[in-house]
């Protein structure tokens, strides 16, 4: 997406970029080299942006700059519902432990490592203990 915009108009774009490693390649440093002049781009936390700066050692670091994923605490607090009522929609019994993670269903994600670290730790766990993932 971000390529397409640079080649397909003559406006300044900012990419946006979520995991480490997009800049390694060679032909995507070269691509950002070529348009650097309108391209600016954004890390969502401050350790991509430092990847992306360490890629592109020749750019000036204001280009490449965080921006955090923006949650309104507030409105999420006053959407949540008891914990009563979020285990019996998730088929949850309420005396479960539970281990639980929430991310994109993606390789970057890694679940595979937490589904065999979970295995691995299972039998020092609680007896009625149970992995959930949610993505």
């Amino acid at each position: 997406p971000i390529y397409i915009a640079l080649l397909g108009t003559s406006l300044p774009v900012i990419g946006v970029h979520h995991a480490f490693g997009d800049y390694q390649r060679r032909t995507r440093k070269l691509f950002a080299h070529i348009f650097r002049k309108r391209l600016s781009l954004l890390g969502v936390s401050d350790a991509v942006r430092d990847d992306m700066r360490r890629c592109l050692p020749k750019w000036p670091q204001a280009r490449i700059q965080t921006l955090y994923n923006r949650i309104d605490v507030q409105a999420l607090q006053a959407s949540q519902v008891s914990v009563r009522e979020a285990r019996e929609t998730l088929g949850l019994s309420m005396d479960a432990w539970i281990v639980g993670n929430v991310g994109r269903l993606h390789p970057d994600k890694d679940q595979t490592t937490l589904l065999h670290g979970f295995a691995t730790a299972l039998p020092g766990l609680p007896a009625n203990s149970q992995l959930v993932i949610l993505g």
